[in-house]
């Protein structure tokens, strides 16, 4: 039996991966790929509009409203070209998040009205849910929504709110009925971001981003047309968004990984990273095997490490978690070129024990294979 691709899907890879090449802009891929976040929205703004006028502004969605009509496979390629080129993927919020759930229960102004500058980039959106006292217990939230003729008139606070900076809208649950089961009175409503009662505050991160923030509402008064779907569904409206996240973000994840063979290793000169950069990935395996200038790896997991000394890398991975206890391995050979390698003791929930490897993106490494 041959798993491979056919040659109709091999010639998209293609396809894909020169638009990437000549297409992506190169300062905007380069600020993308140094964790610039959240990034500035003339960036987002110049790379979704070339996505939308080439058609691909959003493949997940349906051909009707802009939307490719490509097949599981096909996307799944166009997102793992776009990981390969460092080009930026960005705005999930907007076309990723609320966008689906206005095409499924938005009423046909809302879809009119918003899809469109979603789709070419003229609008960004953040997402409203969490409270202080409301997080992983969502549906214990606190701010509240009462109709007032026309307008529902909110009060409250939201907090770990992304990109709030930025966004021109707001996709917020809030309870409009607080004598019902908390999930039947949550309604799902959208808020434009500069009305009156607004408040912004910065969650100021380590490094100076302001990626999330606190919102604060007080007497905000927002049209009833802005209701999406029914009063009273939104939890119900805030599931089908959060299936919609977590499906969007499996097209990628083994797009990721491969970057190991293709862009850390450097595989393809014509997408490797300049070393000055100093990025690496951390690759975690139970059955990661490490000889010469091959590195392969079964069933494994990565995550991007920036601007992390070798020599830290060991470390921050101990300390992550009470189990493993990262050590050098005689055992495991590593080139010098591939800097650092570390074994972890056997971890009580494995089978096996865990390899974990970081790995500069200069090494000259020529192959690396997943199986």
């Amino acid at each position: 039996m041959h798993f491979g691709f056919s040659e109709k899907d091999e010639a998209f890879r293609q396809e894909v991966r020169q638009f990437f090449q000549h297409h992506a802009p190169a300062d905007i891929s380069r600020r993308w790929r140094m964790g610039v976040h959240p990034p500035a929205r003339d960036d987002i703004r110049t790379w979704q509009r070339i996505l939308y006028e080439r058609g691909w502004g959003a493949p997940h969605w349906p051909a009707e409203h802009g939307g490719t009509d490509w097949s599981a496979l096909r996307k799944h390629i166009f997102m793992e070209e776009l990981y390969n080129a460092d080009a930026m993927d960005y705005g999930w919020q907007s076309t990723q998040m609320v966008a689906p759930v206005i095409i499924a229960f938005g009423s046909d102004w809302q879809k009119q009205r918003f899809l469109g500058p979603i789709l070419r980039g003229e609008e960004f959106w953040c997402q409203g849910f969490s409270e202080p006292n409301a997080g992983s217990d969502l549906a214990g939230l606190k701010t509240v929504a009462v109709l007032d003729g026309d307008e529902y008139v909110i009060n409250g606070q939201k907090i770990w709110t992304s990109d709030a900076t930025i966004a021109d809208w707001g996709f917020f649950l809030v309870k409009t009925d607080t004598t019902v089961k908390p999930q039947r009175g949550i309604s799902f409503l959208l808020v434009k971001m500069d009305t009156p009662g607004i408040t912004v505050r910065p969650i100021v991160s380590i490094e100076g981003g302001k990626g999330l923030n606190e919102v604060f509402l007080e007497n905000v008064r927002v049209p009833k047309t802005h209701l999406v779907g029914e009063a009273g569904l939104g939890w119900t409206y805030a599931k089908y968004l959060l299936e919609k996240e977590r499906v969007s973000g499996l097209p990628h994840s083994d797009a990721a990984a491969v970057r190991v063979c293709s862009s850390a290793l450097g595989t393809d000169s014509s997408r490797r990273r300049r070393p000055s950069e100093g990025f690496g990935w951390l690759v975690q395996s139970p059955t990661a095997k490490m000889s010469g200038s091959e590195v392969r790896v079964c069933s494994s997991t990565t995550m991007p490490l920036s601007t992390v000394r070798p020599a830290a890398c060991a470390s921050s991975v101990a300390g992550s978690s009470p189990t493993p206890t990262i050590t050098r391995s005689a055992a495991t050979r590593v080139p010098s070129a591939q800097r650092t390698a570390a074994t972890a003791s056997p971890d009580r929930s494995r089978s096996k024990p865990l390899t974990i490897a970081f790995v500069r993106m200069s090494t000259p490494a020529s192959r690396c294979t997943f199986s």
